[in-house]
């Protein structure tokens, strides 16, 4: 248990903790043609409908996830000429395979680095620029680089169908192709007028969201506290004994349980005044 408790306080200290605010999953379709292979998709475009979103609001997006799929993730990947462009439209959809034009880039970096990681975790990548969201429209999140280092890179995601994606191998391409099976799970988040908000610190709901079950390595947790409230998070296994305990805020909880044994969980998040929510999860 000191162990976890360290690591999640390093977690706290490295800023690496907070989650998307907004994104779209979670799905376990892997697919190369986002990050992989440019024989494919060395363009792609995918269209996110305001439906499509967990806890939706508006913004500037100053930072996207992706989610790591189950093939080349161990190994980081490198894309030469890298660069994240974004628009908004009213259209639901694609006409004819054709790329929506007129975007407006908000990346670019000559050789960019995803760093390895583990399957169904998330990863970010902080934007040049904000971009002004608008949660009643349709956005538009394009990708582009010529070069990639290794083909088989995977992302995690859920049927391209209806078809909310297209990918070309020619980085010019006006038409697309919508063939890929798969529309990758995204994320992002926002700064408003009140600085950059934690994940659901506008609200007074009172629950802790399991967001990857079953679990490998990594529990990614996130507790809906009422604003500026802190509670307890603690880890039961199957016969009632606690393996994990920790004071939280309504951050995202990422809890190394490599160490566990497999089986099933169960965390319990707990306020100052005693009420409590708990939820199951299994290791596997």
């Amino acid at each position: 248990m000191k162990k976890n408790l360290l690591l999640l306080a390093s977690l706290f200290i490295v800023g690496f903790v907070s989650a998307q605010q907004v994104y779209k999953g979670l799905g376990t379709s892997n697919s190369t043609f986002l990050f992989g292979y440019t024989s494919y998709a060395a363009k792609s475009q995918c269209i996110f409908l305001p439906a499509d979103f967990t806890n939706l609001r508006s913004g500037n997006i100053t930072r996207i996830y992706y989610r790591y799929g189950s093939t080349g993730i161990t190994q980081a990947q490198e894309l030469t000429r890298f660069q994240i462009s974004m628009a908004q439209t009213t259209a639901t959809g694609y006409t004819n395979s054709t790329f929506f034009t007129g975007l407006t880039q908000v990346f670019y970096n000559s050789l960019y680095t995803i760093p390895a990681g583990v399957t169904g975790d998330w990863f970010s990548i902080d934007l040049d620029s904000t971009y002004a969201y608008d949660s009643t429209q349709t956005l538009i999140v394009q990708l582009i680089f010529p070069e990639s280092l290794h083909d088989n890179w995977g992302t995690y995601g859920t049927s391209n169908n209806p078809v909310k994606k297209l990918i070309s191998p020619d980085t010019l391409a006006v038409n697309g192709s919508g063939t890929s099976a798969t529309w990758q799970d995204f994320g992002f988040d926002l700064q408003t007028t009140t600085g950059i908000q934690t994940f659901f610190n506008t609200s007074n709901a009172f629950d802790l969201e399991v967001i990857n079950n079953p679990v490998n390595t990594t529990l990614n947790l996130m507790p809906r506290l009422p604003q500026n409230q802190n509670a307890t998070l603690d880890i039961s296994n199957a016969i009632g004994k606690k393996i994990f305990l920790s004071k939280v805020n309504s951050q995202l909880q990422r809890i190394d349980v490599s160490t566990f044994s497999k089986g099933i969980y169960f965390a319990t998040l707990t306020t100052q005044t005693g009420k409590s929510v708990s939820r199951k999860f299994i290791i596997r």
